[in-house]
């Protein structure tokens, strides 16, 4: 491969130059190709997902999600070196970042009126990630990470898949970092499509981003009207302004960098110095003789060119005029040379700072246009000003190498980093049916006797024995032994106390799928492996296959079932529940939050099963959601151990004392738990008759699907009607799903007033 030389003071030439980028124009054959793929996937939806994978990937995907255990296991064997490096970028990018999220803001009129303007994440961002010729984690930490800093509180990193099913082990660790919530395996064309449009599976997204070839670019284009997207952006660029004080052998290696990611790279250096264009161009053919890279090769054969000026001024004024993706100044004074390219994405300043430190570590964004897109591109409120990125050539270091700069977070656990924090939609809404809530209050003469009591007690002393006085209280209710019964700061609070005292890094941990979130969120920032055991069977309905939970709790720690499960209502009999707890070689742990609607009560199984643990709730059908108290019951020598490790006084005494006051009513619980079941039904039918089909629930909510909207688009119509349910459909096998909680018959009519409006 011999590097072109282009003399720009001839016109000819200069033309040639200038017509290095148009040659890697989209052409007219991929257009309409991508466009097949599109209709193709908005007929057919995750059948056409699935068969253009199989094509192109060669993987046969049932399932285009990668499962949690699946993805655990490959980040796991992502290596330390590199695992290290990927939490450092992100922490940089996160750091760099920060200071360019939006705030909310508002102005007070003269008048008195309030004008806001609000900053309001997206609910769901898709992140493109090449495969193919490489792996590419650096691209998953510059857009995960970057929409997680946003906000965003569901994060999908799509890749292609290998013909396996797998992806890179980088990219899997990458994801976790970054915050990535899903991995979908799909590439090309398709995956935007499906990204954009919906399908059975594959959640609608707000927007996609990231880098891809010419079919994932024409994708995006096609759909942007139907999504957000980052850029066109062409294949990468750099463009390097040099003069005698550069290093050839430098030069050479930050081409060919640039040059290894596309044969339709586009790789120019522009100087003054003939001598030196001379040298890189020998360093060039050194590098690729001595280290053969045919990708670069190609691209440099192509799309690359020494261009030679008469001066540097020259120079740089051609650079600006190309205004490319990275450009570099080596040159003796690069700061003096910045201010005269400011039509430039990302600048390089000097012979330290070459392109893939801004690419993999520095901090600032990769995700940048090149080609055609930068131009005139219309971006975000943010940035309509450019904003070139300097890069810096070193940090700040102690005495024992650590970097001063270091911000707090990054002295995290490693395992809590990556997680998206667990947070249920906060929005205002007329008829809040979102939370799961009691549809009653506490009875008010109630309310007024326990403010009287609490009137008169001492707030000035600890609580030394209301919690031991209110677990005697419960375990008289549930006919348990006492030793065996704590209380906690919600049902929340033991289930991370089980885990803490349990579970140790590598330990698996099996949770049913879809579920409550916080199972899994809690065990993996202790460093566990989830195991799912999906509850969809192939009839559609969900159900708890309880010999498959068995199996999986095989060489595990602990089981972790919800019944009811949320969101989906699902139940275990009692015979299951005996058979399971019976049958698993781990503990067994199952949330009964749910219990008094459906009448489920597995306290007795506690005396045949010293391995079953069982957690309870004041928030459900006790309507005392704010008073944040729960309770556990398991074997007294489980609990002596966990007593171990349990915060003094972590229930206060006031709600001590009412919590016992609750209990003593159990004829209002029966009450509220038989005008649920009631409403549950009326719902459920109500549902049914709108073409909707609601899935059994032993809870007080009910899982519906329908075929008529995408489910996020039909969420988001009902909260404009001042209903606010839960948009579910992100978890597995929900994609059509959402929840609605049984509220007060009129907030009930309320919502299907609504739902029938909108279907």
């Amino acid at each position: 491969m011999t590097l072109r030389f282009l003399d720009l003071s001839d016109a000819a030439q200069r033309a040639t130059a200038l017509g290095l980028r148009a040659s890697a124009a989209i052409g007219s054959s991929i257009a309409e190709s991508v466009a097949r793929i599109v209709a193709d996937v908005r007929a057919r939806g995750d059948a056409a997902v699935r068969e253009l994978t199989a094509r192109f990937d060669g993987a046969d995907l049932p399932d285009p999600f990668l499962s949690d255990a699946q993805w655990d296991a490959l980040a796991a064997r992502c290596s330390p070196e590199v695992r290290e490096a990927l939490v450092r970028a992100a922490e940089r990018v996160r750091a760099f970042h920060a200071p360019e999220a939006p705030a909310s803001y508002e102005q007070t009129l003269p008048s008195g009126a309030v004008l806001r303007s609000l900053a309001i994440p997206l609910q769901r961002a898709a992140c493109y990630v090449p495969g193919g010729r490489a792996a590419y984690p650096s691209t998953v930490i510059m857009t995960a990470a970057v929409a997680r800093l946003a906000g965003v509180p569901e994060v999908i990193v799509t890749t292609p898949p290998k013909r396996d099913g797998s992806i890179p082990v980088e990219v899997a660790a990458a994801a976790r970092i970054a915050g990535a919530t899903r991995i979908l395996r799909a590439g090309g064309a398709q995956a935007v499509a499906a990204l954009a449009i919906g399908t059975e599976r594959i959640p609608r997204c707000d927007a996609v981003v990231g880098p891809g070839n010419a079919y994932v670019t024409e994708a995006k284009r096609q759909l942007s009207g139907e999504v957000r997207i980052d850029s066109l952006a062409g294949p990468t660029e750099v463009v390097i302004v040099a003069d005698s004080s550069a290093s050839p052998a430098h030069l050479a290696a930050d081409l060919v960098a640039q040059a290894e990611h596309d044969p339709l790279a586009l790789a120019v250096l522009i100087t003054p110095e003939k001598a030196l264009a001379l040298r890189v161009r020998e360093a060039l053919e050194a590098e690729l003789r001595e280290r053969p890279n045919p990708i670069a090769a190609q691209a440099l054969a192509a799309r690359g060119a020494a261009l030679l000026t008469r001066t540097l001024e020259e120079a740089l004024a051609f650079a600006d005029d190309l205004a490319p993706e990275h450009l570099q100044l080596v040159v003796r004074d690069p700061r003096g040379a910045l201010a005269r390219v400011p039509r430039a994405a990302a600048v390089f300043l000097g012979p330290h700072a070459p392109v893939p430190v801004g690419d993999y570590l520095a901090g600032p964004n990769h995700r940048i246009p090149a080609g055609a897109a930068r131009r005139g591109r219309r971006r975000n409120p943010r940035t309509r000003h450019r904003r070139g990125t300097a890069r810096p050539r070193a940090l700040d270091r102690g005495p024992g190498g650590g970097e001063l700069s270091a911000p707090p977070e990054t002295f995290i656990r490693k395992t809590i980093r990556p997680l998206a924090a667990y947070g249920p939609p906060r929005d205002p809404a007329a008829v809040p049916l979102h939370l799961n809530e009691s549809p009653s209050d506490v009875p008010e003469d109630l309310k007024r006797a326990l403010v009287e009591r609490l009137f008169r007690s001492d707030w000035s002393k600890y609580p030394i024995t209301d919690g031991a006085r209110l677990s005697r209280s419960l375990a008289a209710v549930a006919g348990v032994d006492p030793a065996g019964t704590m209380v906690g700061n919600g049902s929340n609070e033991l289930l991370q106390l089980l885990l803490f005292a349990t579970v140790e890094p590598g330990d698996r941990v099996v949770v049913a799928a879809p579920s409550f979130a916080l199972y899994a969120l809690q065990a993996k920032a202790l460093g566990a492996t989830v195991v799912e055991v999906r509850l969809r069977q192939p009839d559609g309905a969900f159900r708890f296959p309880v010999d498959e939970i068995a199996r999986a709790a095989t060489g595990a720690k602990l089981v972790l079932l919800g019944s009811p499960n949320n969101p989906t209502g699902t139940t275990l009999t009692a015979a299951e529940a005996d058979r399971l707890a019976g049958s698993c070689e781990s503990l067994v742990g199952i949330d009964e939050a749910y219990r008094d609607f459906c009448g489920q009560d597995f306290a007795p199984l506690l005396a045949r099963h010293p391995r079953l643990v069982l957690f309870r709730t004041f928030s459900k059908a006790l309507a005392a959601a704010s008073l944040r108290c729960g309770s556990l019951f398991a074997a007294p020598s489980l609990c002596a151990e966990l007593r171990k490790v349990q915060l003094p006084y972590n229930l206060s005494a006031p709600a001590c004392l009412i919590a016992g006051e609750l209990l003593a009513h159990p004829e209002l619980v029966a009450e509220r738990a038989r005008l649920v079941a009631a409403e549950r039904e009326r719902v459920a039918a109500a549902l049914q008759d709108r073409g909707c089909t609601p899935h059994s629930s032993g809870a007080n909510f009910i899982l519906f699907e329908q075929d008529a909207r995408p489910a996020r688009e039909l969420h988001v119509a009902l909260f404009r009607r001042g209903v606010l349910i839960r948009d579910v459909s992100s978890a597995p096998d929900l994609g059509k799903a959402l929840r609605v909680s049984i509220g007060a018959p009129a907030a009930n009519d309320a919502f299907l007033a609504a739902l029938e409006a909108e279907l």
